[in-house]
């Protein structure tokens, strides 16, 4: 799984490198709320309660405010064919088949999955911060959004290696 997805959109104009950055955030954003709400609805076991009340309705909730907030921001900086649903929903699939379902594993797999995608979406987040710094492309405000959002992406990791550790412990 460890992996930086990338979609290529088909742009050939100056502000490309934007444009492929939100089209790519945008669609991970939107796969990470599918996953993570489906990971709510699969909760199951001794772990039901935390799981399907705090831990994922936390994460998918604030992943929708995220992508609004990303959706706005990248319209105003690229154009208002970031919004289109057809093209985030296609891309967003290709991100999710990566990842096992959350209805098919073991609730601590179901963590253990949450982990790698938030993981691989922070990986995202640093080549391509690095990327739009390198191009001239990181405004003061695209800066700040994407530091915003990867400190709240990296306290959805230790809730998730909190959850795996708990789990782990009750199995030694």
């Amino acid at each position: 799984m460890n992996q930086s997805i990338v979609i290529s959109t088909e742009t050939d104009d100056t502000s490309q490198c934007l444009t492929e950055f939100y089209f790519s955030y945008v669609s991970y954003l939107r796969a990470a709320y599918i996953w993570f709400h489906s990971a709510h609805h699969a909760s199951r076991g001794t772990s039901f309660s935390g799981d399907h009340v705090n831990l994922y309705p936390k994460i998918y909730g604030l992943f929708v405010l995220i992508v609004d907030d990303a959706i706005e921001k990248g319209i105003a900086q690229t154009s208002i064919n970031l919004a289109c649903p057809q093209e985030q929903l296609a891309a967003a699939t290709q991100i999710i088949c990566c990842y096992p379902s959350p209805t098919d594993v073991s609730p601590t797999a179901i963590a253990a999955t949450g982990l790698a995608m938030v993981s691989d979406m922070l990986q995202f987040l640093e080549e391509q911060f690095k990327l739009l710094e390198e191009s001239g492309n990181l405004s003061l405000g695209l800066d700040d959004m994407i530091m915003s959002h990867a400190n709240q992406i990296e306290g959805f990791v230790y809730m998730l290696k909190q959850r795996i550790a708990v789990e782990m412990e009750s199995n030694v």
